[in-house]
């Protein structure tokens, strides 16, 4: 008797490419600033007239960030506190408006830096045609990376279905309870209806700007990883002047590459992940029995996604700054003539700049997690 072969069950492809690749076709219809050629997976600018929705997005978004930090700061200053403001509705209120804070400085750097974000992605792909990686074998330690930002296109189409649905089972936690809760003239359930499409309405354009800031962030950090590995000899007897001249002029393209994408991500700091994730650790470990299932739920997904963001992007930064030192090493040991030896001692090392004054170093992400461990703790033992 034959046993029966099953099938070999091959799962999709999931590296950063193909991630961005899904990214843009979910959201393709959606508001957005930025259009892709499917052809040749290259950006451009959306027109001013087609950008409308998403700037209304935007707004919204940022109007209800500047009402919820107007109401924190009245309950700091105010002598009686809110009665309804309990310690679990203090702690969602912190960490909704810290994620508001951390998006809207994504909305401002698609709004003011969209033609940047192009230009660097447009330059990467004629540097070193490294849309190719997704095929080679020596690059499959990046699927990880693939992986995360997959997680991160489930959470865009989850997470604004749950937050809509949060008014529906907890009545007085979410922010928007503050909002409209002073509003007698409408009755109860439109008040809920108004709730839930305020929480969409945010959640969703927080999901489409922070999943898409970071799904590009990836894609531009591993294209300018594999470029340096391409230009840089493992051999270097067997290279001259002639191939060097060419490396080095992509180095060059490198640079400026770099520079630009070091001014046009400057809003994305460390130090506003660990402002999110020191609330978000102090909420599952000490008031997880007090906060309700499903914000348990969302938050214990945010962390877990927020620390992977870390711990997987960090070592790239830092890869970047290694990759540059050893083309300039490994230049060194060819066999080049005294002009070519000056502009190799020329080659500065790129550096990736989190926020105006943070470069990424080896110990960035050990320095990260200590930090949020530290105040985690400090949180935990003062409340």
């Amino acid at each position: 008797m034959k046993v029966p072969k099953f099938p070999k069950i091959t799962l999709p492809s999931h590296t950063p490419f193909h991630a961005l690749q899904r990214f843009v076709v979910l959201t393709e219809k959606l508001p957005g600033c930025i259009s892709w050629n499917r052809e040749t997976w290259q950006p451009t600018p959306k027109p001013r007239g087609e950008t409308t929705p998403w700037y209304v997005l935007s707004f919204v978004v940022m109007a209800t960030t500047i009402v919820y930090i107007c109401i924190i700061l009245h309950q700091i200053v105010v002598h009686e506190k809110d009665p309804d403001l309990s310690l679990t509705a203090g702690i969602v209120f912190l960490i909704v408006t810290f994620l508001h804070a951390l998006v809207c400085s994504f909305i401002v750097t698609f709004n003011f830096k969209k033609t940047d974000i192009c230009f660097v992605l447009w330059n990467l792909e004629n540097v070193g045609k490294s849309w190719n990686y997704i095929q080679n074998e020596a690059n499959q330690k990046y699927n990880m990376i693939g992986l995360v930002l997959h997680g991160l296109i489930l959470a865009f189409m989850a997470f604004p279905l749950f937050a809509c649905m949060v008014p529906l089972f907890l009545d007085n936690v979410d922010p928007t309870y503050f909002l409209i809760r002073n509003v007698n003239f409408l009755p109860f359930r439109v008040k809920l209806l108004c709730r839930m499409l305020i929480l969409f309405t945010t959640v969703f354009q927080l999901n489409i700007t922070g999943v898409g800031f970071f799904i590009i962030l990836a894609n531009v950090l591993l294209r300018v990883t594999i470029s340096l590995t391409r230009i840089t000899p493992f051999t270097p007897s067997r290279y001259r002047n002639v191939q060097f001249f060419k490396f080095f002029l992509q180095y060059r393209q490198l640079q400026v590459i770099n520079r630009v994408w070091n001014d046009t991500a400057t809003s994305f700091a460390l130090f506003l992940p660990l402002v999110v994730g020191v609330p978000l650790g102090y909420t599952l470990i000490k008031l997880r029995s007090l906060m309700p299932f499903p914000l348990t739920f969302i938050f214990a997904a945010l962390f877990f996604i927020g620390v992977s963001i870390v711990h997987c992007t960090v070592p790239v930064m830092v890869e970047i700054t290694m990759r540059s030192r050893d083309f300039k090493r490994a230049w060194k040991l060819c066999r080049l003539s005294p002009s070519g030896a000056k502009q190799v001692e020329s080659c500065a090392a790129l550096r990736v700049h989190l926020g105006m004054f943070c470069v990424v170093g080896v110990k960035s992400r050990g320095i990260f997690f200590s930090m949020m461990m530290y105040y985690t703790l400090s949180l935990i033992i003062a409340l």
